[in-house]
């Protein structure tokens, strides 16, 4: 067996059978075709929890990095490889002058995992620049190119990641503008960039007041073990928010096409649970959205922490906590 756990950040004990690594798109597909045993697509492991081990088929890791451009008008559409880190495409697009994805900076993980988790922050989605996706299908033994409408995306949610056996993501299509127009008024980004004497309309300004928030609010996976935010923010009613309100004016709440979202990591503030441990993991101190773990975390203890804080959740403000990362070969309830 090979042992993966190094490359998740959660760091579970996570072994394999066998590893396939894809370098570049000429020669995937027959890479692809020739895989019979059962198979799962490991990125950069930052939004992913493996539950079951060992793993007893073929681990995919779609490494490559490539980035090819196309200018349309005052857009650009942009093709990258899925094994490119995700905050250094990010970076490097703001240093060509492409622009739309500053508020999505400081983001871990790989190009080819965004669309599965719809990956976004202060405002922004991927959906909202993603063109579509190539991938191998490995239900049509062959590789196709998913449009937008057809990633089926949702709130931390996609097509990808409702079926995660069926398809390989092998690149990311985008189309990014050339001349920028800033999303700031979501959390903190105003504030930490007039505080910075910075402009609202640079976009490098969004992107180093995004930073800088993260950096002060989330753990680096590198030091302490996560995958970031555990819980989806709940998308509630309005007149749930006005109930919720009245019990914590203060609570931080936006406009949703589906109602009002709220801070998931406020409640739990307020219900207590920052800095708690079950056994091997627990809340991390500075940021009650995230979980993380000593070093050797127990499966046991995670799924016995995350049953309790959904429990506790549902019972002080009737909401049902949703769990963020991708649970593979098992759930957490």
């Amino acid at each position: 067996m090979i042992d993966l756990t190094a490359h998740t950040t959660f760091r579970l004990p996570f072994q394999a059978q066998s590893v396939v690594e894809l370098r570049d798109l000429e020669s995937a597909p027959r890479q692809l075709a020739q895989i019979q045993s059962p198979t799962v697509v490991l990125s950069g492991g930052s939004n992913w929890l493996q539950l079951a081990t060992p793993f007893q088929g073929t681990v995919i890791r779609p490494r490559l990095s490539h980035v090819q451009a196309t200018s349309v008008g005052t857009a650009v559409d942009v093709r990258i490889g899925a094994g490119m880190g995700w905050h250094e495409f990010v970076m490097q697009s703001l240093k060509a002058g492409w622009y739309g994805l500053e508020n999505l900076a400081l983001i871990p993980g790989w190009v080819g995992a965004a669309p599965i988790q719809n990956i976004g922050a202060y405002g922004v989605e991927l959906a909202s620049v993603c063109t579509g996706v190539l991938a191998w299908d490995f239900k049509a033994k062959a590789m196709v190119t998913l449009s937008r409408e057809a990633c089926e995306f949702g709130y931390r949610d996609s097509v990808f990641k409702r079926d995660l056996s069926r398809y390989c993501i092998l690149e990311v299509h985008l189309r990014l503008q050339q001349k920028g127009t800033t999303t700031v008024d979501y959390g903190a980004i105003r504030s930490a960039i007039e505080a910075a004497g910075g402009d609202l309309s640079c976009p490098q300004d969004v992107a180093a007041a995004v930073i800088a928030i993260r950096q002060s609010k989330l753990p680096d996976p590198d030091l302490i073990p996560n995958v970031g935010s555990f819980f989806k923010n709940p998308v509630v009613t309005h007149e749930q928010c006005e109930r919720l309100l009245a019990l914590h004016p203060e609570l931080p709440h936006y406009p949703d096409s589906q109602g009002v979202k709220i801070a998931a990591g406020f409640l739990l503030d307020k219900a207590g649970w920052r800095g708690r441990w079950m056994g091997s993991v627990g809340v991390h101190t500075e940021q009650a959205l995230v979980l993380v773990n000593q070093g050797a975390p127990s499966v046991d203890d995670l799924r016995a922490l995350v049953r309790t804080i959904r429990a506790e959740i549902q019972a002080r403000y009737d909401l049902s906590l949703e769990i963020e990362p991708t649970q593979v070969g098992d759930t957490l309830g």
